[in-house]
């Protein structure tokens, strides 16, 4: 019982902890939106076909920060509803703990899919430029998405087989592997991901809290 009671205890924390620091963070993509999407960004002349840039500071500061923080509120809302339902018997619901893995990276995804959106978009308007949002996107997004994809569905199997209590290390593995590719995803977008990398990390570490209080071993059959 108290092992239980400590390990809920870590996960609510560690929830906390992760949406705190993404939302202390949100202002890190700023640069990265700017330099290598040209988020927030406009061509104010043009000479050969060429684009010369404006960018709006505002834009590519406030919104991102607000969206990371909104998606981070909704995702972190999610997982205290999973936590709530499985904290009794993780093992029972391991299905649902397993979920948190890919829930963790949805914020990253949607905030992904929403820049390609007004990537195409800007491509569509300004058809007669030669630069290309969407090459740009596909270029120095695209990377880090497949790594966030990639650390939703790993952590997804890890998580998944510490809730069914299975000894062996390879769900550490599995959760270690995925938070290794939340930071290569923040490397590969020079911390561009770091905020939607934080609460997903926080996701995750909730999730593998309450499924390390099952115990390990085949459950007993009544």
């Amino acid at each position: 019982m108290e092992r239980e009671r400590a390990a809920r205890a870590a996960a609510l924390w560690t929830l906390l902890i992760g949406l705190i620091a993404s939302a202390l963070t949100g202002l890190s993509g700023a640069s990265w939106l700017q330099g290598a999407l040209r988020f927030g960004c406009a061509p104010a002349a043009s000479g050969g076909g060429r684009a010369v840039w404006r960018c709006d500071d505002t834009m590519a500061l406030l919104v991102p920060a607000i969206a990371t923080t909104v998606l981070g509120v909704m995702a972190a809302a999610a997982m205290l509803l999973i936590v709530r339902a499985s904290w009794q018997d993780p093992r029972g619901h391991a299905a649902a703990l397993a979920t948190a893995g890919m829930l963790a990276v949805v914020p990253a995804i949607v905030l992904s899919a929403a820049l390609l959106w007004d990537a195409s978009a800007w491509d569509a308007a300004f058809a007669s430029i030669e630069a290309s949002r969407t090459v740009l996107w596909r270029e120095y997004a695209l990377p880090a998405l497949l790594a966030l994809a990639a650390a939703g569905i790993v952590a997804a199997v890890g998580l998944r087989m510490r809730a069914r209590g299975r000894p062996g290390r390879l769900g550490v593995v599995l959760v270690a592997a995925a938070l290794a590719l939340l930071l290569l995803a923040a490397a590969l977008t020079s911390l561009g991901t770091l905020s939607t990398g934080l609460i997903a990390a926080g996701v995750i570490g909730s999730a593998w809290y309450l499924a390390a209080a099952t115990p390990q071993g085949p459950r007993e059959m009544h």
